[in-house]
C-alpha cells in the first residue's frame, strides 16, 4: 500500500544518505544528498556529471523492480559518466571486507576500495583476473601505499569477469561493500552489479574509469 511503499522511500533515503557520506569521507570528496521526485531516469539525466555519485536503491517488491520508472534509471545511470552506487532491498550497515574488483593492474576501483578499507579499519579483499605471484604481490603493495595494513589484505583469484565468477569466487566472505569500475569487465555493467548486490546483499560501488589518480 501507500504507507508502506512511503516507509520504504524513507528507509532507502536514510541508508542512501549514510552510505553515500561513508564513501565521500573516505575517499576525501565533499557530498551533498538531496531526494528528488518525479521520474528518476528524466530527473537524473539532466543532472549528472562526472564526479557525481548516483544512489539507485531497489525497491522491495519485485514488480516495482519491474516498473518502467525504474528501468529508465539504470538506463539512465548507465549512459552517465557519474559513479553508480547500487543498494540492494533490505541493506543495512554492517561490517565486513571492503571487496576489490579489478579488471586489470592499473583497475581503478583499487583506490577508492583501499581508502574504504582503511577508513573503516576492515580488511581487504582483492579479487583478480589472472593467476601469478608477482601480480599479487604489487597488489598488496598498492593496497598497503594507500593505508591498508598489509596484514588486513587478501587477493583471491577470478575464473572470469562475469558476475557468476564473482559470486562464486566471494564463497562465504562476509562482506560489507564491493567495488567495481565502470564497464572495465563484464560485472562492471549496471545490470549485472545489481544482481551482484542483490545476491551478496551488500552494496555495489561502480566507480568512475578515470578515478585512478596514483
Amino acid at each position: 500500500d501507500a504507507d508502506r511503499m512511503e516507509a520504504e522511500l524513507r528507509h532507502a533515503a536514510i541508508e542512501a544518505r549514510r552510505m553515500l557520506h561513508e564513501i565521500a569521507a573516505a575517499i576525501g570528496v565533499t557530498n551533498a544528498f538531496e531526494v528528488l521526485r518525479g521520474d528518476p531516469g528524466e530527473t537524473i539525466a539532466a543532472m549528472l556529471s562526472s564526479g557525481d555519485i548516483i544512489v539507485i536503491a531497489a525497491p522491495t517488491a519485485a514488480g516495482a523492480r519491474l516498473a518502467p520508472g525504474f528501468a529508465r534509471l539504470h538506463e539512465a545511470a548507465h549512459l552517465s559518466s557519474a559513479s553508480v552506487l547500487l543498494l540492494p532491498s533490505g541493506s543495512a550497515p554492517r561490517h565486513g571486507l571492503v571487496v576489490a574488483l579489478l579488471g586489470g593492474a592499473d583497475d581503478a576501483s583499487m583506490v577508492p576500495a583501499a581508502q574504504l578499507a582503511a577508513a573503516a579499519k576492515e580488511n581487504l579483499l582483492v579479487l583478480l583476473p589472472k593467476d601469478g605471484e608477482q601480480v599479487a604481490r604489487d597488489t598488496i603493495e598498492r593496497a598497503v601505499a594507500l593505508g591498508v595494513p598489509r596484514r588486513h589484505v587478501a587477493t583471491r583469484w577470478l575464473a572470469g569477469l562475469q558476475a557468476e565468477d564473482v559470486l562464486h569466487a566471494l564463497g562465504h566472505v562476509r562482506e560489507r561493500v564491493i567495488v567495481v569500475t565502470r564497464d572495465a569487465s563484464p560485472a562492471g555493467d549496471v545490470a549485472d552489479a545489481s544482481r551482484i548486490a542483490a545476491n551478496r546483499g551488500v552494496p555495489v560501488l561502480l566507480v568512475e574509469p578515470t578515478r585512478e589518480t596514483d
